[in-house]
């Protein structure tokens, strides 16, 4: 199952948008030839003159690119990952309790460990829960 870290970051998608209807298209102003039959030629044409600005046009395979890339940009930042469903493991096993005199009877030497040397019940019970 794939799911999101940070599902809010998707909220990226729609910045693009709302940027392009807040702000204003950048312009930019040219130099003109001044002519004395502008006007003459203007009215000829039936065209009124407007403002020196020229609004770049690009071109809509840059756009769709652009967005695409912006889509898959923001889709990253929210870090998709696979989860998959827990793994519960059975082991059999057993529980074992293991109850130990300290009592001064422990002091006595009277059992041998694999060394052949004589140690208390104590040392011998300790080396037997080593193995």
């Amino acid at each position: 199952m794939y799911t999101l870290s940070h599902p809010w970051l998707l909220l990226l998608i729609l910045l693009p948008p709302l940027l392009r209807m807040v702000l204003r298209p950048y312009r930019e102003s040219r130099q003109a030839i001044r002519v004395p039959w502008f006007q003459r030629m203007a009215t000829l044409l039936e065209q009124q003159p407007s403002a020196g600005a020229v609004i770049a046009d690009t071109k809509k395979s840059v756009l769709l690119f652009f967005w695409v890339l912006w889509i898959l940009m923001a889709l990253a930042l929210a870090r998709p990952q696979f989860l998959e469903p827990p793994v519960s493991r059975v082991m059999p096993t057993r529980d074992l309790l293991l109850l130990v005199d300290l009592s001064g009877s422990m002091e006595a030497k009277d059992f041998t460990n694999s060394k052949g040397d004589r140690v208390d019940r104590l040392t011998a019970v300790k080396e037997v829960l080593d193995d």
